[in-house]
């Protein structure tokens, strides 16, 4: 069901977690598992990146590789210090 203005305005409306049609049929831990993907995806999406879907993989394998390239470059630097 659609999320409408009104129920917005509800008291019963937390983003990404209840609205007035919900608030009574989720429990406490699925509310915090929905909080939690809220927020992983605000956190994705302030970083530029999709939350979901095959751009995630591309995503993780970027950062391995950038990863691995600097430790290769902190290892090169203190060889060079030695």
């Amino acid at each position: 069901m659609p999320i409408t203005q009104d129920d917005m305005q509800s008291a019963a409306y937390v983003k990404g977690e209840s609205c007035p049609h919900c608030i009574d049929k989720a429990t406490v831990e699925q509310k915090a598992r929905f909080r939690e993907r809220e927020h992983q995806m605000q956190l994705a999406k302030k970083r530029g990146e999709a939350h979901i879907g095959s751009d995630v993989i591309d995503v993780i394998e970027k950062r391995k590789a950038a990863k691995i390239e600097a430790r290769r470059q902190a290892e090169a630097a203190n060889k060079a210090k030695a």
